[in-house]
């Protein structure tokens, strides 16, 4: 009994639909979007007027990924601090049960701030969709596959009622907090920078946090999903 009580509050007959798209979030994904393929361009703009000499060494495929890690850096500082803070200032509301987890419930920080984090993610993902079509020969299928899958889980809950599955995209934003260090490695071997304490402070920072934050942080919060939603679907009327 108290398991279906859990799911009074839950929508009823939901279906996918841009009814539940606000126009803060179209803003914020179209801002977002705009901003991602403006900084892709400024950063190759910057790197050919300053740095021309060591720009014209570079091939077409290292052009390309200097620009794209820095974006996909940018990105990931950007959306892992914001979805931490979320995540912290939400301090578990709901009480970790699991109609809490797949809907943010009323007056929650993430409920209340998270669809424009979210909508921004989107704008991300649509950039990196395109630029995986773009440089494909570069990055080949299995990019493009991630792209994808990153742009769709990210989209339908936003054509869902509010806070559906906010949690859960704060928690695998958390994941992007490597990008920057990632990055920052890739673009200072580009550079030929790997004698300093600054390369070998990125190498290290970033193999930490990957280990860190997709193993000991990504695989419960992936168990965790799983579970949650083989639970919705056994005792809600509505499917994923």
């Amino acid at each position: 009994m108290l398991s279906r009580d859990e799911f009074a509050r839950a929508p009823r007959d939901v279906s996918l639909t841009f009814e539940h798209v606000s126009t803060p979030q179209l803003i914020a994904f179209s801002a977002s979007c705009a901003a991602w393929f403006a900084l892709q361009f400024l950063v190759g703009r910057y790197c050919s007027s300053k740095h021309a000499k060591f720009w014209s060494t570079l091939d077409a495929r290292s052009r390309a990924e200097i620009t794209v890690r820095a974006v996909a850096g940018c990105f990931g500082a950007v959306s892992s601090v914001w979805a931490f803070a979320l995540l912290v200032m939400d301090g578990g509301r709901g009480g970790g049960s699991t109609m809490a987890r797949m809907f943010a419930p009323e007056g929650s920080v993430l409920r209340d701030s998270g669809e424009t984090l979210f909508a921004m993610a989107c704008g991300y993902f649509v950039w990196d969709v395109v630029v995986s079509v773009i440089e494909y020969n570069n990055y080949g299928f299995a990019l493009l596959v991630h792209a994808c899958a990153s742009l769709a889980a990210f989209t339908v809950p936003q054509m869902m009622p509010k806070g559906f599955l906010y949690e859960f995209g704060a928690k695998f934003l958390l994941w992007e907090i490597t990008a920057p260090f990632l990055g920052a490695r890739t673009i200072m071997i580009k550079t030929k920078r790997t004698d300093g304490w600054g390369f070998r402070f990125v190498e290290r920072a970033g193999f930490t946090l990957f280990f860190a934050v997709r193993f000991f942080h990504g695989l419960p919060a992936m168990a965790t999903w799983a579970c949650t939603t083989r639970t919705r679907r056994r005792r809600c009327c509505f499917l994923l």
